[in-house]
């Protein structure tokens, strides 16, 4: 079978879960790597800008199109199965490209006030000079778009469930961007130097990948009968939408122009309701680490971050499985099958959180072993660990909802669960720090999580009456298990 086939292979969940979780496994553990890499070759100041660069790029990602990326993921299957994917492609292709760059545009123009605000700590900020910290936050804005980007490709590919393609990308991205940037920092070890390390590992990637989209999409063909119940589904879900973006009222000389836009404004118009959840649980990841950074400054943020960075591949980790799950569970929930969609999601869920799970357990665990591995200026602040695995783990646990919440076509429960988990965040680490300071901050980010969206999880789940097993909601509180240390030295 020639290459270019064997990557476009469409297979089974199992398959595709079997190839693209351990690809991504590999990636993570490239992440790792990096992560410590960079860790020691940057040193305290200059690796706290870089943490605080990363987190702009990171947030800023999920908002420079507009949520189109999000929006892609739940429609590619829609105008796949309509036999249409070519005049998705050219509307959410050219569409995210030009709101990118109208929108980083905008970041670039404001980025005094901004870097005034976001880059610059509240203690400790005379260290480096302003406009070196402005060109950082320009950098990071650049990022911002060509990530995007590189996301908006990625989901395209997922939602076809090319995952032999999507795996090859993603670790090639990473191989990229270890290499290449500790290359460049051996010889100046900047955040400056990481930054454009990074935006050109993702632009290479673009430039490789793009074309192979175009070929996945010229090679599919009409939809088959047998997907002639989804796009009836999706079709009769979608009305409402059409008539929206292209009224029939409309001048004759106008239906060309609102018949090649109509996909991209169905996209932005789920993802930009989705953006906000996005945007929301990538700001309740990063909220301790910023009040940490502007309350301590550099040395203290960047050793958060540090460990942040390290606990961070639990959920890169799920959400790749997540990524494979969703789309072959949607692709029955779109053809009717409900109850074995459910089946599957329940049944993949509890793997995948279990699975999760004890490799948290065995982090925390072996906490004093690994600790060693990284800068000696970071090592005390190795008990941050504990609440950042019980972050990333609750994120995890609360995958069912937010995957329910999409395929129901309802992304707003996603916002509202991640603004509750803000919200505890940061009230528990506002009465936390001045007593427990940068360990109270980290625990703050994982209980508040697990208090704040652990409740509007239940809710809608009990809610909304969703048919899952009481061994399903047992597994969603299972993050409790790594709060009994503490407890216990605290009680010794």
């Amino acid at each position: 079978m020639p290459v270019m086939d064997r990557l476009l292979k469409v297979g089974s969940m199992a398959d595709s879960v079997g190839l693209y979780v351990p690809a991504m496994v590999f990636q993570k553990a490239l992440h790792f790597a990096r992560v410590l890499v960079f860790w020691h070759l940057l040193g305290e100041i200059e690796y706290g800008l870089w943490g605080v660069s990363s987190m702009v790029f990171t947030l800023g990602s999920s908002v420079v199109t507009l949520g189109a990326y999000q929006g892609l993921v739940r429609y590619v299957s829609y105008y796949e199965a309509r036999g249409d994917l070519s005049r998705l492609f050219r509307a959410a292709g050219i569409g995210s490209l030009l709101i990118g760059l109208a929108t980083t545009a905008l970041a670039v123009a404001g980025s005094a006030p901004l870097t005034r605000w976001i880059v610059m700590p509240s203690e400790g900020g005379a260290t480096l000079p302003f406009a070196y910290r402005q060109m950082v936050f320009v950098a990071a804005m650049v990022n911002a778009l060509t990530m995007a980007l590189y996301h908006t490709m990625l989901s395209f590919l997922i939602g076809l469930r090319t995952y032999r393609l999507v795996s090859l990308i993603e670790v090639v991205y990473a191989l990229l961007f270890a290499a290449g940037g500790a290359a460049m920092l051996v010889f100046q070890p900047t955040s400056l130097v990481a930054l454009w390390a990074h935006a050109a590992a993702l632009g290479a990637l673009l430039l490789a990948g793009v074309p192979m989209l175009r070929a996945c999409i010229a090679r599919s063909g009409p939809q088959s009968a047998g997907d002639d119940a989804v796009a009836s589904l999706a079709l009769e879900q979608a009305a409402e939408s059409d008539e929206a973006v292209a009224s029939p009222a409309a001048p004759d000389r106008a239906g060309p122009l609102a018949d090649a836009a109509a996909p991209l404004l169905r996209v932005v118009r789920f993802g930009l309701v989705t953006l906000v959840g996005t945007f929301l649980w990538h700001a309740a990841t990063y909220l301790s680490y910023w009040m940490v950074h502007r309350r301590y400054g550099e040395s203290a943020g960047g050793a958060f971050q540090g460990f942040l960075r390290l606990a961070q591949p639990i959920v890169y980790i799920a959400n790749a499985a997540w990524a494979v799950i969703f789309s072959h569970v949607a692709r029955r929930w779109e053809a009717s099958q409900r109850r074995e969609a459910m089946f599957s999601l329940e049944t993949s869920f509890k793997a995948v959180v279990l699975g999760t799970m004890t490799l948290s357990v065995l982090l925390y665990a072996t906490l004093p072993a690994w600790v060693w591995i990284v800068p000696d200026w970071a090592r005390k602040y190795g008990p941050i660990a504990g609440g950042l695995l019980m972050l990333f783990q609750t994120v995890t646990n609360l995958s069912l909802m937010t995957i329910l919440a999409k395929l129901r076509e309802r992304p707003g429960m996603i916002a509202w669960a991640a603004l509750a988990g803000l919200g505890a965040n940061a009230l528990l680490a506002w009465w936390w720090m001045p007593g427990y300071g940068v360990t109270g901050a980290a625990w703050a980010a994982g209980i508040g999580m697990l208090l704040g969206a652990g409740v509007v999880n239940l809710v809608y789940l009990l809610g909304t009456r969703t048919a899952i097993s009481a061994g399903a909601y047992a597994v969603m509180a299972c993050p409790i298990v790594l709060l009994l240390p503490p407890l216990w030295a605290a009680g010794a």
